[in-house]
C-alpha cells in the first residue's frame, strides 16, 4: 500500500532516509525563514549600533542568537515528537538534531552575511540558500549512500562532516574579520558607524 515508495525502500534503504532528512530539514527551513534575520528591515535603526559601546561583532552575535535559540527550540520540539509518534528512530532523532542544529546555524550566519554583502537581493538569495542547501547535501548524502552502500550512520556523519566545513567557512568569515563587518556595516547604512 506504499507504491512506488515501498518499492524504491526495498532496493534502496538508504535513501528512504535521504527522503525523510530533507522533509525534516526543508521543515527546518520553514522555521527558521519566520524568525531569520534580516538586516534589510533594520536599515533605518542600524545607525544606533554606533551609540551602543558594544563591538559590532558582539552586536552581530546578538542578532543571531535569538533566532537561532527559538528556531532551535522548535526544531527540537518538533524532531522529539517524530521521534516519540515512531515516525523516525531513536537513532535518526540524535543525528538529525546534531545534523539539523548545525544546517540551521549554517543558514542563520549565511543570511547575516548575504544581509551585509547584498542590499538589493538579500531575503530572495537567503530564501534560495535556506532551501537549496539542505537539498544538495541531502542528495550528496543519497549519492554516497548509492555508490558506497554506506550504513544510515555512515550517511549522517558524512552529512554533519560537511556542514561542518561548512560552518566553519562561514564563522571565519565573520568573526575573522570584525574590520569588513564594521566595513559593510557602514556601507550598507549608508553612514560612518
Amino acid at each position: 500500500s506504499g507504491g512506488n515508495l515501498v518499492f524504491i525502500s526495498s532496493l534502496f534503504p538508504n535513501v528512504m532516509v535521504g527522503i525523510d532528512s530533507l522533509l525534516v530539514f526543508l521543515f527546518l527551513a520553514v522555521i527558521n525563514s519566520t524568525s531569520s534575520i534580516s538586516l534589510s528591515s533594520e536599515k533605518n535603526t542600524l545607525i544606533i549600533m554606533k551609540y551602543i559601546p558594544v563591538s559590532y561583532v558582539k552586536q552581530m552575535g546578538i542578532k543571531l542568537l535569538f533566532p537561532y535559540a527559538f528556531s532551535s527550540l522548535s526544531y527540537l520540539v518538533t524532531i522529539l515528537v517524530l521521534a516519540i509518534s515512531g515516525e523516525i528512530s531513536f537513532v535518526s532523532f540524535a543525528l538529525l538534531i546534531i545534523v539539523g542544529l548545525l544546517l540551521l546555524f549554517i543558514i542563520s550566519l549565511g543570511s547575516i552575511y548575504t544581509d551585509l554583502k547584498s542590499k538589493k537581493n538579500a531575503s530572495l538569495l537567503n530564501t534560495l540558500t535556506s532551501f537549496i542547501l539542505p537539498v544538495l547535501s541531502v542528495g550528496a548524502g543519497v549519492l554516497l549512500s548509492l555508490v558506497f552502500d554506506n550504513e544510515i550512520l555512515s550517511y549522517y556523519m558524512f552529512f554533519v562532516i560537511i556542514l561542518a566545513f561548512e560552518a566553519i567557512e562561514l564563522v571565519c568569515m565573520l568573526v575573522k574579520a570584525p574590520q569588513r563587518i564594521q566595513r559593510d556595516l557602514n556601507e550598507y547604512v549608508g553612514g560612518n558607524l
